[in-house]
């Protein structure tokens, strides 16, 4: 959800710079990370409260899904839900998080749509900063409602 200083491969604001040469109404590179952010930040809102697909001209589009969970297969508690590790330390036994605080479903940030070829070779991660986000909104009572997506 942040622009990075130190990312080597990557470096918006030096193609930013070599676009506007010479212009007035170029900003600094404080100002430039900061333009971003809010970018950022806003486009992550409309996708978690407002259920927007943020398209990226040919790579695809971002959105958010979300998905119940089966919480018992054939009477047995389904052994594809994710661990809580703090309780099953404690107790010496495997426990499970039923994501009770959400109505049992699971959210995900989904990647589609691709349309250039070859796109077998990327892949898609979220930012551990906008999946805290996400979960900080989820566990919120007071928000939880008012988070929109779509149901996969």
């Amino acid at each position: 959800m942040s622009l990075n200083n130190n990312d080597e491969n990557a470096n918006p604001y030096k193609d930013y710079r070599k676009r506007y040469f010479g212009r007035e109404t170029r900003l600094d590179k404080a100002d430039f990370r900061a333009a971003v952010n809010l970018f950022n930040k806003k486009v992550i809102d409309a996708i978690i409260f407002d259920s927007f697909e943020f398209k990226i001209l040919k790579l695809g589009t971002l959105s958010l899904r979300k998905r119940k969970q089966e919480k018992f297969m054939d009477g047995k508690i389904n052994e594809r839900l994710p661990i809580d590790w703090i309780n099953t330390k404690k107790y010496k036994k495997t426990v499970y998080l039923m994501n009770e605080h959400s109505d049992g479903y699971r959210y995900l940030f989904d990647f589609k749509r691709v349309t250039h070829s070859n796109k077998n070779y990327y892949k898609f991660h979220t930012a551990r900063s906008v999946n805290r986000y996400l979960a900080k909104i989820l566990k919120n009572p007071d928000i939880y409602g008012k988070v929109d997506a779509y149901l996969k």
